[in-house]
């Protein structure tokens, strides 16, 4: 019952948010139809990377398809994805994770669908990829695409994953990574060990550009 006002005070509260995307930001905005793309970020990013999606393809007709896990929280995360525009999958690791990944190989090669993928979710440990991920984009031969968000100000959940929530009207910049492609041959745990690497570049890069906005805006 209480839902209508949670997804109005999320958009308020997504619409507020100064938004700022620095690297290969092309992949979120393509100048012409392209082929599906992997999106990957950190479970932590999962609220400013998901609005920079919606705000900059899903909202302007470019369909995502997000993998939720079948989890209590899950089906919170479902339902937000679902209200502001994109397809979901449920499953994770520990539950449906099968079929999941046949749902999303799918939404790759015969729908033409990028899809989204948290790879240290649902459990985490924090920052650490798992294979799936890897095993996906070498079946379909499909890239992935990493994010990774930085906030002026947030509020962090005190679970493992210490999910970002910004606060109303803050400055956020999200750092696009290069495609990275990964040949049938490829071995699941070198290429989850090489998306960790590349995803925490791009987090400090967008700690560097945030903090570097931050202090030009004080200086005005």
């Amino acid at each position: 019952m209480l839902w209508p006002l949670v997804r109005l005070g999320l958009r308020l509260l997504i619409g507020s948010w100064r938004l700022r995307v620095i690297g290969h930001a092309e992949e979120l905005e393509p100048s012409q139809p392209v082929g599906p793309v992997i999106f990957a970020f950190w479970h932590s990013g999962l609220v400013p990377c998901g609005a920079a999606l919606y705000r900059r393809r899903v909202s302007r007709g470019s369909s995502v398809t997000a993998l939720v896990s079948r989890s209590g929280d899950g089906e919170l995360v479902a339902r937000a994805a679902q209200d502001f525009g994109f397809d979901t999958v449920r499953g994770s690791t520990s539950r449906g994770g099968f079929v999941a990944l046949r749902s999303l190989r799918q939404a790759l090669v015969r729908e033409r669908r990028s899809v989204v993928i948290v790879p240290d979710g649902p459990r985490g440990p924090a920052g650490v990829a798992k294979p799936g991920i890897i095993q996906l984009a070498a079946v379909t031969g499909v890239p992935i695409v990493p994010l990774a968000a930085a906030s002026s100000g947030a509020w962090r959940a005190s679970s493992w994953d210490r999910t970002e929530m910004p606060r109303p009207f803050t400055r956020i910049t999200v750092a696009v990574g290069a495609p990275e492609r990964f040949e049938r041959s490829a071995a699941p745990e070198e290429g989850a060990a090489l998306l960790m690497k590349r995803l925490t570049e791009l987090e400090v890069m967008a700690e560097a550009a945030s903090s570097d906005r931050s202090r030009r805006a004080q200086s005005k």
